[in-house]
């Protein structure tokens, strides 16, 4: 059963009294942490050595006093050759034509991040974009699933990052739909030795996603000893609290070793009411979000309109009250019918009879709907919580001297829960139901003795919002095996082939996931209302088959229908039916997930032979195959739609296969010439051949001149692609919600003080439609989105020019500059619209003549927008350029008689463009995100240090530049003279941390959102 497989979770008390490694004092906003880490021996032969990423041109890395030990300590031992991300060519240093931003992942631990997401946020200026699905607790329906983090570069997508774990792909992992993008919450934080992040495209070298860069994840190996870690962070206000422990441990021969880890993680649920600042209160009692405008004629802030909050209205048809009867407004929230909102005091009869059990108040008429009453807004999650386990496991055993053996296997287990907040429904409430006689038949009509305003036989539509529904719950786990050979091909005897090397390996990666949530079944409320009858009694009964039918030989058990009273005090005020009602309505409705990746690859590197002037012309050769194949399975109520108010979703099911050849050459033109230190040429190719499309190529050419030995310029161009992934090729039908607001022809709310936004062009076409567009009340709109077989590849082409300085002047402390300039333009983009560009785009085009017009039906009668179909299709193009800056510097020092170091890092990137233009047939829309959130013109990460002995005392910053959105209420913002935009100001977040080394211990005490 679905509630066995997605288990409690454990007692933070009891992981904390079982590794009591680490304790802490967090400061809220602000936040304290301390970590402590126990090793022995541990580090002594890491063949890629931190020390080496110095020479990295736009490496955010800086030497710390340990990792200068373990350099001079290997300086003697021979050198190694390693593979650079960007390019499969093994080189003896750490260098590169590519831009590569190389993240130090011990100054992120130092400061106390706990997760892999956070590493990137302190670590990289250049992960715009990022969405962490975990703490979107209020979106049921999302591309991989709840509790997934996943990766964007360039603000291009997740789909267009290609993340690889030791220069592997990671495998897709989710739940429910289709998903198509690898999950960042299962890499095992504490192996991470460092983080490339390689930012051009490299279709070329790594295939398919590698369209606005490559994320390489490098985990530790041929690690010795032990190493037992631990951390905590607590906020001051209460919420977001988290902790991570761990050990490593490992052991070395002269043939072969292993390394094993294993990590836990918890992150506890942050809601918006331990965060007061997020929201206001204004003088009525409304709670308001802190929403702020800027005023067209003064240029100064303006409080925006309250937004955000919710409580129980009941909708209901006009009619005139009886003299002495407050007079409803006859231009209501939903137009022209008014309407009443239930909460404490204001107690009314209705035509001199007391209502029962609850009271009612009237609408402000210069307030929206969703103001006044239950603020279901204060009780969203900003952070969900969150369970992880980890395991890792790699190895390697020289069976000859040109041959070795090596695995890697590794297993996550997540668990964790959203709460999308309390499940709305709006039925509609009958006025009269029949009357049944003693012998169960009709005998005729009745006011409904459910329904307060049954006495006027007016039907009534009730908003209500039930408890025990929304809770999100999910568990996931993924495996992931990998097992291959390498060494070098001297055993063939070929001379020129006797410094080759080779690497063949075969992976399995399989993701199993599960979801549930309580929702109220649509079938139920249906008989609980439709069949409703009052007995001989006098009391509600339901359940009676309305067509007469009878089950002579009683075969059919009856329906124990439970009727449910909308209008008791505590469900309109405190959101609980009763515990048979609860029964009857209440059911659960679960997805399960299972993904799968099988790869098989091989390359060779080495020296051909061929000798230019520069040396000799370096290559490397190789092949990739990819299957990729996913379920996902739902119960009978998700796939036949039946949660009231709850999307559907159809099974899921598909595979794909592809494989690809690619080549690489370096070719050293020039080295050791007057005014040439070094002028390098590098090119690949890949050939691709996917069954669902024409075989396809891409190529890359890098050209990197060196005149001296501290100057380098650089200069890439090439293509990339993408191909179809499993969720636009198979997605299930699959529906989601939009407010009624996104219809054209909705009607602007009653605080818009009769400004209309809408053009002329969109009134007249409502009106072509038979809608009212100054009268007409949209209720919500169901997308529908599914997959499709005719997708084509994108395809990109992106180029870069910059160069790096490392000063040589001065032998007392190190300084690199570096500067890349880059764009990047993608053409024939896959996506979908979404439902609201579509009504837009339609209604916006004269006479209805947009192609999109075809992709949205209308109820004939009520003219309620009914579906909107959300199918992926080639769209056009997308472009993206900017400029990315990166500096590193360290000094030694003597003060006092004692050795200091102090070091400083920084990346900073600016956003020239971020445009995208859909073109669909005649149909053209231009889109400009730049300063949009999660598009900010500027970016930067920064860390400063300095060191003595056993102390080290380090300060990071991160900076975003300000962003802006639609305001919430645009009709009334631009009634009030303000912009139609919401403000996110410019944002720094400083984290301070010390450190302290005693022998084989480290502690560190960081703070993070210094000044909170």
């Amino acid at each position: 059963m679905i509630h066995e497989l997605i288990r409690e979770e454990i007692a933070m008390s009891e992981v904390i009294g079982k590794n009591r490694l680490a304790t802490g004092l967090l400061l809220t906003g602000s936040a304290l942490a301390l970590a402590v880490v126990l090793a022995s021996a541990a580090h002594a032969r890491e063949r890629e050595a931190l020390a080496e990423i110095q020479t990295a041109p736009a490496a955010q890395t800086q030497a710390q006093s340990t990792k200068k030990q373990q350099g001079e300590e290997e300086s003697s031992s021979q050198v190694e050759e390693i593979v650079v991300t960007g390019s499969r060519i093994r080189k003896s240093e750490f260098t590169s034509i590519s831009p590569i931003q190389v993240i130090n992942v011990d100054q992120a631990r130092d400061l106390g991040v706990v997760s892999f997401d956070d590493i990137l946020a302190v670590g990289s200026s250049v992960t715009s974009g990022v969405q962490f699905d975990t703490n979107i607790a209020n979106n049921f329906v999302t591309t991989n699933g709840p509790g997934t983090s996943t990766i964007s570069l360039r603000g291009l997508g997740a789909d267009r990052t290609l993340v690889l774990i030791n220069g592997r792909r990671f495998a897709p992992s989710g739940v429910g739909g289709a998903p198509s993008n690898p999950d960042t919450n299962l890499i095992p934080t504490l192996m991470i030795e460092r983080v490339e992040v390689l930012l051009d495209g490299a279709g070329s070298v790594y295939g398919s996603d590698a369209v606005a860069g490559v994320v390489n994840v490098l985990l530790k190996k041929d690690f010795e000893g032990l190493m037992v870690d631990g951390i905590t962070n607590i906020t001051e206000h209460g919420g977001g609290f988290s902790a991570r422990t761990g050990m490593i441990f490992g052991a070395q021969g002269e043939r072969g070793g292993f390394t094993f880890a294993g990590e836990y993680f918890r992150q506890k649920e942050l809601r918006v009411f331990d965060r007061p600042r997020i929201f206001t209160s204004r003088d009525d009692g409304a709670v308001c979000h802190r929403d702020l405008e800027i005023n067209a004629e003064t240029g100064k802030l303006a409080e925006d309109t309250c937004a955000g909050t919710i409580g129980s209205i009941a909708v209901l048809p006009i009619f005139t009250p009886a003299p002495g009867i407050i007079s409803f407004s006859g231009a209501g929230p939903f137009g022209a019918f008014p309407a009443v909102r239930f909460k404490e005091g204001n107690v009314l009869n209705l035509f001199g009879v007391p209502i029962p059990n609850f009271a009612f108040a009237l609408l402000d008429e210069d307030q929206a709907p969703f103001r006044h009453g239950v603020n279901n807004f204060q009780e969203e999650q900003l952070i969900a919580p969150l369970e992880r386990y980890t395991t890792y496991f790699n190895g390697h055993y020289r069976l000859t001297d040109h041959v070795e053996v090596y695995a890697e296997a590794g297993y996550s287990n997540l668990r964790g829960s959203n709460d999308g907040g309390k499940q709305q429904i709006f039925p509609t409430i009958p006025g009269l139901v029949e009357q049944l006689d003693e012998n169960g038949d009709v005998v005729g009509l009745v006011p409904n003795p459910l329904n307060p305003f049954g006495q006027l036989g007016l039907p009534v539509t009730i908003v209500a919002f039930i408890n025990d529904t929304g809770n999100l719950r999910f568990e996931r786990e993924q495996y992931r095996l990998f097992g291959g050979l390498r060494g070098d091909l001297g055993f063939l005897g070929v001379d020129w082939l006797g410094g080759w090397e080779y690497d063949l390996s075969a992976g399995y990666t399989r993701s199993l996931g599960v979801t549930a949530t309580n929702v109220v079944l649509e079938d139920r409320l249906s008989l609980s209302l439709n069949t409703l009858q009052v007995d001989a009694n006098g009391n509600p009964v339901c359940g009676r088959d309305l067509q007469g039918f009878t089950d002579f030989f009683g075969f059919l058990d009856d329906i124990e229908c439970v009727p449910v009273n909308f209008f008791t005090k505590d469900l309109l005020v405190n959101r609980n039916l009763t515990p048979e009602e609860r029964a009857w309505l209440i059911g659960e409705t679960s997805t399960r997930t299972s993904i799968a990746e099988s790869l098989i690859s091989g390359y060779v590197t080495g020296d051909l032979p061929i000798e230019v002037p520069g040396g000799p012309v370096a290559a490397a050769f190789g092949f990739e195959w990819r299957e990729d194949s996913f379920l996902s399975d739902g119960d009978t109520v998700r796939e036949k739609g039946n949660g009231a108010g709850f999307f559907s979703e159809a099974d899921s099911r598909g595979s794909v296969t592809q494989w690809e050849l690619y080549g690489e050459v370096s070719i050293p033109l020039l080295k050791g010439k007057p005014l040439v230190h070094d002028l390098t040429l590098e090119a690949a190719g890949r050939f691709v051949n996917n069954e669902f499309f024409s075989s396809t190529a891409v190529w890359s050419v890098r050209l990197g001149y060196s005149p001296v030995s501290w100057l380098t310029l650089k200069g890439n161009a090439g293509s990339s692609f993408r191909s179809p992934n499993l969720n636009f090729l198979f997605l299930g039908e699959q529906s989601g919600f939009l407010g009624g607001a996104a219809d054209p022809c909705d009607t602007p709310p009653p605080d818009a003080n009769g400004e209309d936004p809408r053009s002329q062009t969109v009134i007249d076409n409502c009106i072509a439609q038979g809608i009212d567009p100054f009268d007409f009340n949209s209720p919500g709109i169901e997308v529908f989105s599914t997959g499709s077989p005719d997708l084509k590849p994108e395809r990109s082409f992106s180029w870069s020019v910059g160069g790096s300085v490392s000063q040589p002047w001065f032998q007392s402390f190190n300084l690199q500059l570096a500067a890349t300039y880059w764009e990047i333009e993608v053409k024939n983009g896959i996506a979908r619209p979404g439902g609201a560009t579509i009504l837009s785009a339609c209604h916006e085009s004269p006479n209805l003549s947009s192609v999109f017009c075809t992709r949205f039906e209308r109820d004939p009668v009520t003219h309620f927008v009914t579906r909107v179909d959300n199918t992926p299709f080639n769209l056009g193009r997308e472009n993206v350029r900017g400029l990315d800056l990166t500096m590193a510097f360290d000094k030694g020092f003597k003060l006092l008689g004692r050795d200091f170091t102090v070091g400083a890092n920084g990346a900073v990137t600016r956003i020239f463009e971020d445009s995208s233009r859909t073109v669909v047939e005649n149909d053209v829309i231009e889109d400009n995100d730049l300063g949009d959130f999660g598009s900010p013109k500027w970016r930067f990460t920064g860390s400063a240090t300095i060191s003595t002995g056993p102390i080290q005392i380090l300060w990071n910053v991160s900076f975003r530049s300000k962003t802006f959105a639609d305001a919430q209420n645009r009709a009334r913002v631009l009634a009030d003279g303000n912009f139609d935009d919401d403000i996110e100001e410019a944002r720094a977040i400083h984290r301070l941390s010390v450190s302290y080394d005693w022998e084989t211990w480290r502690f560190t005490f960081s703070v993070r959102n210094v000044f909170d």
